[in-house]
């Protein structure tokens, strides 16, 4: 029994010391991982920062090259030529033959000067804004969008260019339009688009009268309030003062009388500020024999002066009474109109 017992003890202990470790070799173990990877972590760190400073930039940003600047100059050069109404200079960014220019086939740089200024001349706040950032330009052809602006009119649209070899245009079509937005004229627009502009001094006179033409519902309606039958209305003309202000002149006619009557407005706001008779031209319908002539002139500091010259017949005896004199007026700067 105690041989048994002692054999189970000797197995038992001899078990234990196969399977297990001890202490020591356990920490030994542990201790060449870590130098292992310290080792690995010291090599890597190393080779990093050997390479500090070293790496080179994944590629240089592209510069345009000389063709592509020559083109963006040029058509630079064109729309700031037509914006500041300088038509030849637009003009010389063309080829001495021009396949197109717009809707114009084979024309020359001397007749697009010439059509730019017969159709841009009389627009006010013309703006040309090409946005040359966004140009594209490959074998001498190019895509720009272009904004275009006057007075009532907005519209941004895609410009096709084609070029020759010393960036001068051959070819110059409009594309697909991208936004547009046209401004309805206000009344006041709308009539002086329908009539005649003066520049100073602004003359007229009696003499004239057979050439004005009848006024449309437009200005009777901006410049006429009650009317009495047989009354009849001209259109004359318009003229800037200053600032916003703008003078027309139209003719208040009744039977074998008339006069020419001068309005102020505000273009800003369309406002009437004054109205008022300058000048009588004509017979009477009340004295017989009576008959009147003038010659007005008004000036750009804003005085009106009006030559008149008055011819009546006696009713009793038919002699003859000439007289003539001047009157004066001046329009202030706030648009008032006021006799001298």
């Amino acid at each position: 029994m105690n041989k048994h017992l002692l054999w189970s003890i000797l197995l038992a202990f001899g078990l234990w010391s196969c399977g297990g470790k001890s202490p020591s070799n356990e920490n030994n173990s542990s201790n060449n991982s870590t130098n292992t990877q310290d080792s690995a972590t010291q090599h890597t760190t190393t080779t990093n920062s050997s390479n500090t400073g070293t790496e080179q930039p994944s590629g240089d940003d592209e510069k345009p090259d000389d063709a592509t600047t020559n083109a963006v100059t040029t058509v630079k050069g064109y729309f700031e030529g037509l914006t500041n109404g300088d038509y030849e200079a637009a003009a010389s960014n063309f080829a001495n033959k021009v396949d197109l220019w717009i809707t114009i086939k084979n024309t020359t740089p001397k007749a697009i000067a010439t059509e730019a200024k017969r159709f841009l001349s009389t627009k006010e706040n013309v703006k040309y804004t090409p946005n040359l950032a966004g140009m594209a330009f490959k074998d001498n052809k190019a895509r720009v969008v272009v904004r275009q602006e006057w007075k009532n009119y907005d519209v941004t649209l895609e410009v096709l260019l084609e070029l020759d070899d010393a960036a001068k245009i051959k070819s110059y079509k409009e594309g697909k339009i991208y936004k547009m937005k046209i401004v309805k004229p206000s009344a006041l627009e709308a009539y002086l688009s329908k009539i005649s502009q003066f520049n100073y001094p602004v003359k007229v006179s009696s003499s004239q009268f057979s050439n004005f033409k009848d006024m449309g519902i437009e200005g009777k309606q901006l410049l006429i309030g009650e009317s009495f039958p047989g009354e009849n209305f001209q259109d004359v003309g318009y003229f800037n003062i200053s600032g916003d202000l703008v003078g027309i002149l139209h003719v208040r006619g009744y039977r074998s009388s008339q006069e020419f009557i001068l309005g102020v407005f505000n273009r800003k706001s369309g406002k009437m500020l004054s109205l008022q008779s300058i000048g009588f031209m004509g017979g009477s319908h009340v004295l017989s024999g009576y008959n009147t002539s003038c010659n007005i002139e008004i000036n750009n500091d804003g005085s009106i002066v009006n030559n008149w010259n008055n011819t009546e017949k006696s009713p009793i005896d038919g002699s003859i009474k000439k007289s003539s004199g001047q009157t004066l007026f001046q329009v202030t700067p706030n648009g008032q109109i006021k006799r001298n």
